[in-house]
C-alpha cells in the first residue's frame, strides 16, 4: 500500500512541477500526471482493499512520466516565433475576446435536442409509455427494463438514425462546454449546463452510468480546449475548484448508487442511500485501479501478440474487421475484495494492442501529438483546436478508451469540422492583427 500511496505522490508531484514549468494547469503534462495521481488517489482512499498490488499504480506512475517528456516535447518543437511573441505578451494580449456567436448557440440547442429525441425514441421502441418515466417507481422499473434489454442485445447494432440521434447526445455537451467558455449572456449559459441533459435522461432511462460520465468528459473537453484557443490558460486554481471537487467524490457516489438501485427496479432514496455505502458502489467507482494491477500480476505480459486496434479503437476495428467485439470491451474480469470488474483502464487496452513496451511507444507517440495541439491551439489554430479536444476526451476518459464508441468518435469529428470548416468565419481575430 504504501508503494501505491508513494506512486500517486510522485504523479501529483510531476503534475505540480509541470505547471510550474508551463505556467498552465490545461498544459498536458501538468493535466495528465494531476488527473491520474487524484484518481489512484481515491482509490487508495476509498477502497483501499482492492489495491493488494502496486503494480497499476507504479506502471501509471511510468505512463505519466512519459506524457511529461513527450508533452514537453511536443510543446517546444511546435514552437515558432509567433508562439515565442505570443508568450512574451502580457496576458491581456494574448486573450481573444471570445464572440457572442450566435451559430454556436443554436447548434448546442439543436443537438440538445436530437439527444433528447434518441432517448424518445429508443424508450418508445421499446413499448414505454412516457407517462412511467414521471414516477419514481415508473422509472425505476423502464430503467430495469430497458437495462435486461441493452444485456440482451450485446452485439447487435441499433438503427441508422438511433445511432446519429445517439451522437448528437454526445455532440452536445461538446458544444456546450465551448460555449460556456465564450459565454456573453444567461441565455448562453442555461443552454451550455443544459447540454448535458440527454445524457442524464438517459442514465435515467436506461441506468447507464457512463452515459453520464462520457457527457461531462466531452463537455470539459470542450471547455478546456476553447480555453486555450480564447488565450485563457488555467493558471491558479481557485478556492471553489476545491469546493467542487469536495463535492464531486459523492456526487460520483451517489449517481452509482442510484443507477445499480434502478438497475435492480428500486426507486426509493433509502435504497440509494443504503447502495451508497456499499462495496459494489466502491467497486463501481474505483475497482479499475485493483483490476489493473492484478492483470499486471497475472497476465503473460512477454507473450502478449499485439491486436492492433482490437481493445482501443474496438468500434472501427470491428468495423473493418467484422469481429464482434465481447461485451464491455474486455472479455473477463477481475475478482477484487469489493466485487468483480471488467474496467481496466485504457493502460491495459494499450498494452493489449501494442504489447508492454509498444504502449509505452504509442503513448509517448500520443503525448507528442497532444503537446504539438496545445501550443498550436494557444496559437489560435481552428483545426488543432478540434484535435486539443480529442486528445483532451481520450484522456480524461480514464475508465476505457472513448475511440471504442463510434458514436462518440463521429461526435469529436463533428466537433472538429466545425472548428476547422473553411466556411466558418473566421471570427476575434481583430486582437491578432493589431498584435503583430
Amino acid at each position: 500500500m504504501l508503494v501505491a500511496i508513494l506512486a500517486s505522490l510522485s504523479m501529483l508531484l510531476l503534475g505540480w512541477i509541470a505547471k510550474i514549468l508551463t505556467g498552465d494547469w490545461l498544459h498536458p503534462s501538468a493535466m495528465f500526471c494531476s488527473l491520474w495521481g487524484f484518481v489512484c488517489g481515491v482509490a487508495i482512499l476509498i477502497a483501499p482493499e482492492d489495491i493488494t498490488s502496486a503494480s497499476g499504480p507504479l506502471w501509471i506512475l511510468l505512463n505519466t512520466a512519459i506524457v511529461f517528456a513527450g508533452a514537453m516535447a511536443g510543446t517546444s518543437l511546435a514552437c515558432t516565433s509567433r508562439s515565442r511573441r505570443i508568450g512574451s505578451l502580457p496576458c491581456d494580449k494574448v486573450r481573444i475576446q471570445p464572440w457572442p456567436d450566435k451559430e454556436l448557440r443554436t447548434l448546442t440547442a439543436l443537438c440538445t435536442l436530437f439527444g433528447l429525441l434518441y432517448v424518445f425514441f429508443l424508450v418508445r421502441s421499446q413499448g414505454v409509455e412516457l407517462s412511467q418515466l414521471f414516477t419514481l417507481r415508473g422509472l425505476a422499473g423502464v430503467a430495469a427494463s430497458m437495462s435486461d434489454v441493452r444485456y440482451a442485445t450485446i452485439g447487435q447494432h441499433a438503427p441508422a438514425p438511433l445511432q446519429w440521434l445517439l451522437t448528437m447526445s454526445y455532440a452536445a455537451p461538446l458544444f456546450g462546454g465551448t460555449l460556456y467558455s465564450c459565454q456573453r449572456r444567461r441565455l448562453d449559459r442555461a443552454i451550455s449546463v443544459l447540454s448535458i441533459l440527454p445524457c442524464i435522461v438517459g442514465f435515467s432511462t436506461q441506468s447507464t452510468k457512463s452515459s453520464v460520465l462520457f457527457g461531462a468528459v466531452m463537455w470539459v473537453a470542450g471547455n478546456m480546449s476553447s480555453r486555450e484557443y480564447f488565450g485563457m490558460p488555467v493558471k491558479q486554481i481557485r478556492r471553489k475548484v476545491f469546493y467542487l471537487g469536495a463535492l464531486g467524490i459523492p456526487s460520483v457516489l451517489l449517481l452509482i448508487s442510484a443507477g445499480v438501485v434502478l438497475r435492480a427496479g428500486g426507486a426509493s432514496a433509502a435504497q440509494i442511500g443504503q447502495s451508497v455505502i456499499g462495496e459494489r458502489t466502491k467497486n463501481y467507482m474505483c475497482g479499475h485501479i485493483g483490476a489493473l494491477s492484478q492483470w499486471l500480476d497475472n497476465a503473460d505480459l512477454v507473450h502478449i501478440r499485439p491486436s492492433f486496434g482490437k481493445f482501443s479503437v474496438a468500434g472501427p476495428y470491428e468495423a473493418i474487421s467484422g469481429d464482434m467485439r465481447a461485451g464491455g470491451i474486455m472479455p473477463d474480469v477481475a475478482i477484487l475484495a469489493t466485487g468483480q470488474t471488467n474496467v481496466y483502464t485504457y493502460f491495459r487496452q494499450l498494452v493489449e494492442d501494442f504489447t508492454l513496451p509498444g504502449s509505452l511507444i504509442a503513448m509517448g507517440v500520443l503525448a507528442l501529438l497532444w503537446g504539438i495541439a496545445y501550443r498550436r491551439a494557444r496559437e489560435h489554430s481552428r483545426f488543432w483546436t478540434g484535435v486539443l479536444a480529442t486528445c483532451y476526451c481520450g484522456v480524461l476518459l480514464v475508465l476505457t478508451s472513448i475511440f471504442n464508441y463510434n458514436s462518440m468518435i463521429v461526435a469529436v469529428m463533428l466537433y472538429g469540422t466545425w472548428w476547422w470548416s473553411p466556411w466558418r468565419a473566421r471570427k476575434g481575430l481583430a486582437w491578432a492583427q493589431q498584435a503583430f
